[in-house]
């Protein structure tokens, strides 16, 4: 409720701001005539941007407005995003703790006093019926998430373990909520099928199969724009490693190391033999060449 209720207070904002500028800048400049002939770039065609394009985003900018949730001044780069969000602990006793907040640039904020950080042990030491109960989606893949050898001898979420079901045991002692772990059915990860719709782990939470996805899954764009994702707890990229040679001095014998010993035995015997032959020989050779 809060998260909608925050979208639509941002919302109204982002209208508010938009009405108020035309409101004041078509005293001014007749901004419903130009918009016309503006165009974006085409194949045969560069852009021709909004002539008093610039006249807006500079009253954006320095607008005065305040709306619902303070100055709107928010897109000035000098200012780096001014609001931020506070966050609010609710036990199951009812009370209501400011622990911390989030701001654009500097990210998360916690500090819980010692009264917030009983209440949260309370809220995780409840029953197990109390608790939240999500179903988790995963997908095999060592050693992040796999089955125990036994696994058909276990319950359900005891036949897996890994890294990424160590992991989620943490989250759920720390946060105070119970899981049941599922396999993906159709064994994949998620991907767009074009449509509107996905397949894999995040289809499943769209269509409301799964409230959690806990794998070893890639955060991209695509798939950001359609779930939330947690910090990654592992980042991967390319690397070359390679040892480095030692410093040697090249010594007096170095120009022979482009060629092995053997090579320069065989030399050294041709040219031997060469020089051993009698003076007809190297005189006749002489004459062929």
């Amino acid at each position: 409720m809060l998260n909608f209720l925050t979208e639509a207070i941002l919302a109204f904002d982002s209208v508010y701001l938009a009405a108020h500028t035309f409101s004041t800048l078509s005293s001014r400049y007749p901004l419903l005539s130009e918009p016309a002939d503006s165009y974006c770039r085409t194949a045969t065609r560069p852009p021709k941007p909004y002539k008093f394009g610039s006249q807006v985003l500079h009253h954006v900018k320095n607008t005065g407005l305040h709306g619902l949730t303070g100055d709107l001044q928010r897109i000035n780069p000098a200012k780096k995003g001014n609001f931020s969000l506070r966050i609010n602990l609710l036990g199951y006793s009812g009370n209501i703790d400011d622990i911390g907040f989030w701001e654009p640039v500097t990210d998360v904020h916690v500090n819980m006093t010692g009264d917030s950080k009983a209440q949260l042990q309370k809220n995780v030491q409840v029953s197990d019926e109390l608790k939240p109960h999500f179903r988790v989606t995963t997908i095999m893949e060592r050693p992040y998430v796999m089955l125990k050898n036994n696994h058909y001898e276990l319950d359900q979420n005891a036949q897996f373990e890994g890294f990424c079901i160590d992991l989620l045991a943490e989250l759920s002692r720390d946060l105070g909520f119970t899981y049941t772990i599922h396999q993906v059915k159709d064994r994949n990860y998620g991907n767009d099928l074009g449509n509107g719709t996905w397949d894999g782990m995040i289809g499943e939470i769209l269509r409301g199969e799964a409230e959690m996805a806990v794998a070893p899954l890639t955060v991209n764009f695509k798939r950001a724009e359609v779930v939330d994702f947690t910090k990654p707890f592992l980042s991967l990229g390319i690397s070359i490693l390679y040892k480095i040679p030692p410093d040697n001095q090249p010594d007096l014998f170095s120009f022979l190391n482009p060629l092995s010993l053997e090579i320069w035995i065989c030399i050294v015997i041709a040219i031997g033999k060469a020089c051993s032959a009698p003076p007809e020989e190297r005189k006749k050779k002489d004459e062929k060449f």
